[in-house]
């Protein structure tokens, strides 16, 4: 009867302390509310982008965020709850890719985007006084060259329609 008090007074303290540490333990977990992101508005880019990802659920700091193309992991420049700046990255090479955003420990699939090959642009020819002159592009794997248009005195030939995008 006399340790039925020091009884109550132990399993009080080893209650408060059991729930004081799930407590501390939620609060130190990564959980919220899955990213949800905006359709991207592009569907194409090249190295070297800005790209703006817009949604809601995101982590404020950019470390609390993870944008990857398939399985490469950008730069994010800056992050808001609402939007997300990334790099696309110098050594992605032209193809489909999927974009992926990790925030609150959830993993959103936004969708795919084409990576183009960066086109350099030059004018080729003898810089005299009615001379031929050629607008050209440079793949910059291959170094070829390839026509766009053909420009002389009083004429353009030859010319090549790009879309927008490219």
């Amino acid at each position: 009867m006399k340790y039925k008090p020091f009884a109550f007074i132990l399993g009080g303290l080893l209650v408060f302390s059991a729930c004081s540490k799930d407590s501390d333990s939620d609060s130190n977990s990564n959980t919220g509310p899955a990213p949800v992101v905006d359709p991207i508005g592009i569907g194409a880019a090249k190295p070297n982008d800005t790209l703006t990802l817009k949604g809601q659920n995101f982590s404020t700091g950019a470390n609390g965020n993870v944008v990857k193309v398939n399985d490469v992991a950008v730069t994010i420049i800056s992050a808001t709850a609402t939007e997300i700046k990334i790099v696309i990255p110098a050594t992605v090479a032209p193809g489909m890719y999927t974009i992926t955003i990790t925030a609150n420990g959830k993993t959103t699939e936004i969708g795919q985007i084409a990576i183009n090959p960066l086109t350099y642009y030059m004018i080729k020819g003898v810089f005299t006084n009615g001379s031929e002159y050629q607008l050209i592009t440079i793949n910059t794997q291959t170094g070829a060259e390839s026509l766009v248009a053909s420009l002389g005195k009083d004429r353009l030939n030859s010319v090549i329609y790009y879309p927008l995008d490219n």
